[in-house]
């Protein structure tokens, strides 16, 4: 998982650590209390999701755990 940092002077992206589920075309949202959750996506190169799980960054631990499933 990469974090946009705009005035970085060593480059504007910074690594902070790997998404549970590998996934591709998810979106991503951020949270009233600062956390992003991130949902759907695929895994074969699908233009639809087939992911119902969702995942849950916390930008201040730099740390991701499971989020809630969809249904």
């Amino acid at each position: 998982m990469e974090i946009y940092v705009p005035h970085n002077p060593e480059g504007n992206r910074e690594l902070t650590t790997r998404l549970l589920t590998p996934r591709h075309g998810h979106i991503s949202a951020v949270l009233e209390d600062g956390r992003v959750l991130i949902a759907g996506g695929g895994v074969d190169g699908s233009a639809y999701p087939q992911i119902s799980s969702t995942e849950i960054f916390n930008k201040k631990k730099k740390k991701i755990g499971p989020g809630p499933f969809m249904k």
